[in-house]
């Protein structure tokens, strides 16, 4: 089964990774090469090379781990965390829409929007669904805020082909209604 990369992860590493790569080879060699200048303990160093280096492995495993797969069921949505599963019986409707419309910038404060700022005009996939496994509180602590619609209980799937996953999803969706649709159009015969 092909996995769409939830895109939201693969920006936290590209934002994330380069620096702390930095911060870890300065750290590392301060604290491995003796120096004049410093006069202080060398332990502190270690300490932020250990925590640059488990930052850069942390995101770069949580931009791995997170993706959007069909299944012979339904829908799953994996983080590093946890993953949602939505069988497609629970999936009303799937549309397209735009980023920004959804989670509109002005409504984000100043650090969100430069997260977000290559993302406003991007293409969502929509997912209205009847029921989520868990309550949004959870989904939202497990997966983010930018993956959910409250209000309208709606999936935002800001994945890599888009496209492809929506076509995938519809045609799924009609091979499955398509059936209840031609029993609830046939003729009923009265029966003598």
């Amino acid at each position: 089964m092909k996995k769409y990369a939830l895109l939201t992860y693969k920006r936290l590493r590209e934002i994330t990774f380069g620096q702390a790569a930095l911060l870890f080879a300065i750290s590392f060699a301060i604290s491995l090469f003796p120096s004049s200048i410093l006069t202080m303990p060398r332990w502190p160093w270690v300490l932020i090379a250990i925590a640059s280096f488990s930052l850069a492995a942390f995101v770069s495993l949580m931009a791995r781990s997170s993706y959007a797969q069909l299944t012979d069921n339904g829908l799953e949505v994996k983080s590093l965390f946890g993953e949602i599963s939505v069988h497609y019986d629970d999936i009303e409707e799937a549309s397209y829409g735009v980023f920004g419309k959804y989670f509109e910038p002005i409504h984000q404060n100043w650090s969100q929007r430069i997260f977000l700022q290559p993302f406003w005009f991007e293409p969502v996939l929509v997912l209205k669904v009847r029921e989520f496994p868990y309550d949004y509180a959870s989904l939202r602590l497990l997966f983010g805020k930018y993956l959910f619609v409250p209000e309208k209980r709606a999936l935002v799937l800001l994945v890599s082909d888009v496209h492809e996953l929506g076509a995938r999803i519809s045609s799924v969706l009609q091979e499955k209604r398509l059936p209840k649709a031609r029993r609830e159009d046939e003729p009923t015969c009265p029966r003598r």
